[in-house]
């Protein structure tokens, strides 16, 4: 930007004083125009990164969940595809379900043996109690026999919630998908195993919610930037085109005000990034008909009501920088003309 900037100002000055000649040349003259040029350019400059900043750092951003299964086992199935929409409840693999199946079957054969010591317990307590009554048998067996029911009884709850677990186990070997979306990059084949460790998940889901675009700005500029502001974004993948858009909010807080228990004291005198501030940001036109998928980058400029005519700078700006998208891909913004670049 400065460069387009300084190239225009030459071209004042040579139709000033080569052209048109209504300025004549000596060095109070030409020192006169490098004083005001560079006054005029850095003016510009700053009142565009303060009230109308510009930002490569925006994209489209999408929620995602690491799939990671409840149960270990060998993974049978695989019937989920790649970008293949999904509805919530879809069987995204399965896992050999035939030891969680044994289990089962071997809990409940547990408890009808626990029922049977009861069945068995409870007649002997009532014999027990006939005879205590009768002066025919001692108390002891009344005591003893309770006792042994109520130890059967508790055998079974303890053998149901078993089951219920084991339920639950089998009942996990067919993972689902947890709502409406998609499975990208499915890597996962039947015969590899799956386990239930959270730093190993065997796939990505993503999810079908809204993809916030949100743009981030250096802390130098948000001042002045409010709900409500316009924005234009023009997205790398679509060159020569601008959308229209509005600021909805400012995100209230950044990575690097983050405190997390470690068990150990914060080090103050580590030197920490200062961190840009993101702005959430509601495109107006209809993108429907672009392919665009979850981090798609763009440049976004937002206009404030301060200085309100040096909008129409930026705007050009904006607008040259869409057009160069047709020949390479944005790399880097200058420090000086970005107004929320950095190197």
């Amino acid at each position: 930007m400065i460069e387009l900037m300084v190239i225009s100002y030459a071209l004042l000055c040579w139709l000033l004083f080569v052209k048109l000649r209504w300025i004549p040349i000596n060095k109070w003259t030409v020192l006169t125009a490098v004083y005001v040029g560079i006054f005029v350019i850095g003016f510009l400059l700053l009142m565009m990164n303060m009230y109308h900043p510009y930002t490569k750092d925006s994209r489209f951003y999408t929620f995602t969940t690491p799939i990671v299964p409840q149960v270990r086992g060998m993974v049978v199935d695989v019937p989920v595809r790649d970008n293949e929409p999904l509805k919530q409840g879809d069987v995204l693999f399965k896992i050999d379900s035939r030891p969680y199946e044994f289990e089962l079957q071997r809990l409940k054969s547990e408890q009808a043996a626990a029922e049977q010591e009861e069945k068995y317990a409870k007649i002997e307590l009532d014999r027990a109690i006939r005879l205590a009554k009768q002066k025919a048998g001692p108390e002891k067996d009344v005591d003893k026999w309770r006792a042994e029911a109520d130890r059967a009884a508790a055998n079974i709850d303890r053998v149901k919630a078993q089951i219920a677990d084991a339920e639950f186990n089998l009942s996990e070997t067919v993972v689902k998908a947890p709502t409406d979306g998609i499975v990208t990059q499915v890597q996962l084949r039947p015969g590899m195993m799956a386990v239930p460790l959270p730093l190993r998940p065997v796939m990505v889901f993503v999810h079908n919610d809204n993809t916030p675009f949100i743009a981030s700005f250096p802390q130098n500029c948000i001042h002045s930037i409010e709900s409500g502001n316009e924005a234009e974004i023009a997205f790398d993948s679509i060159p020569g085109k601008v959308f229209r858009g509005k600021v909805k909010a400012m995100l209230p807080a950044m990575a690097q005000g983050q405190l997390s228990p470690t068990g150990s004291l914060i080090d103050f005198s580590i030197p920490w990034r200062s961190g840009r501030v993101a702005f959430v940001i509601d495109i107006e036109d209809d993108l429907s008909q672009y392919s665009l998928p979850a981090g798609s980058a763009a440049q976004t400029a937002i206009y404030t009501h301060h200085f309100h005519p040096l909008s129409l700078l930026r705007k050009v700006l904006l607008r040259i920088r869409s057009w160069e998208n047709y020949l390479f891909s944005p790399l880097e913004e200058s420090h000086f003309g970005g107004g929320g670049g950095h190197h």
